[in-house]
């Protein structure tokens, strides 16, 4: 017989699946207006709903109540790692609304309209990549506590998703709506929000990841920050290059071009090749993520939207109103995309 203290557990999943459920709906009013605008927002979207419902499922299944010992740490953890992309979503959708009553009222320009168009379609490809990780995450579910096995994507979901909701509120278009949100999207954005104490520990497993690679790479991702955090004379670019050196380091340590070379990919891709016909970035990911063995849709997503970070970080002087604010989410969603790329092929 379950006691009061169990009920009250099992409705913090229903507030959890009402307050998502209600942030869904009011992404789905705005879908309505951006169809022609944002191509995928109503097929990521669409997804959206089905992670949320399958989660909850999941969660309050007999299996689940069973095998968790506290039904706090279920809905902790189902807040947790389905909030940071429902709050994207909306954000993408009031900023591209937002964005588009500026233009209108000439106050920004046809070109900075169609580069933030093209952002926002690239983070939908971003969240759809984190949504993919979510979903094999639920198919690898075996009756076992989820929170165990959920640890090891919630980094790079949460990360991923603060960056990108960051990145898109420096565009300039959320605060220039000016028809009112829902409570429960504020309640949602919080959510999602990943504490200092907890971004800190996610970049320990990504140090600890990437000392095993070759400790430089350790020191090139903190000198980001710290150039950073220092706000000297152009601390924006240099922080951008130390991240960039991060990227192009790491894939020159993990994906030999003799060894890229030789992949299917390579050989058949005109993407692969640059001018001087030697292993593209894009190539060398795909390598990493073992394209050839599966040919996997979400492996080429993930791809390009962890290439799509990598340019962004050269977008900063000629995209964004707040400067600051947008290379700081790209310099987050690279971690959150390194976490992924360095665990990929280990679910």
């Amino acid at each position: 017989m379950s006691s009061d203290k169990e009920f009250s557990e099992k409705d913090e999943i229903e507030i959890v699946q009402n307050e998502l459920t209600a942030v869904h709906n009011y992404s789905a009013g705005l879908g309505y207006a951006l169809s022609d605008t944002l191509n995928n927002y109503n097929a990521v979207l669409a997804v959206q709903r089905e992670a949320i419902d399958s989660a909850y499922a999941t969660f309050r299944s007999p299996i689940m109540l069973g095998a968790i010992e506290s039904m706090q740490s279920a809905a902790e953890t189902y807040r947790e790692v389905l909030t940071p992309l429902s709050t994207v979503i909306a954000d993408i959708g009031i900023a591209t609304v937002g964005l588009n009553k500026l233009h209108t009222a000439g106050v920004l320009g046809l070109e900075y309209l169609g580069a933030t168009t093209v952002f926002s379609t690239l983070a939908l490809d971003s969240v759809r990549e984190q949504q993919t990780i979510l979903q094999n995450t639920f198919a690898a579910y075996d009756g076992v506590d989820v929170t165990h096995l959920f640890s090891a994507v919630s980094p790079s979901v949460q990360t991923v998703g603060q960056g990108l909701t960051q990145m898109i509120q420096s565009l300039g278009g959320v605060a220039a709506v000016d028809f009112e949100t829902i409570p429960e999207l504020e309640v949602v954005r919080e959510s999602a929000e990943v504490e200092d104490v907890e971004l800190e520990e996610y970049q320990e497993r990504l140090d600890a990841l990437l000392t095993e690679i070759n400790p430089i790479l350790v020191e090139y991702r903190r000198g980001a920050w710290t150039a950073f955090n220092a706000k000297s004379e152009d601390y924006i670019g240099q922080a951008s290059s130390s991240m960039r050196r991060v990227v192009d380091t790491l894939l020159r340590e993990i994906a030999p071009e003799k060894e890229v070379a030789e992949t299917e990919y390579f050989k058949n891709s005109p993407d692969a090749k640059d001018k001087n016909e030697r292993p593209t970035r894009k190539a060398k990911v795909m390598y990493i993520v073992n394209w050839d063995e599966g040919k996997a849709e979400h492996l080429k997503r993930f791809t390009t939207g962890f290439l799509a970070a990598y340019d962004n970080l050269s977008a900063w002087d000629h995209v964004p109103l707040n400067k600051d604010g947008f290379v700081q989410g790209a310099l987050v969603v690279i971690e959150g995309h390194l976490l992924s790329l360095l665990t990929v092929n280990e679910a």
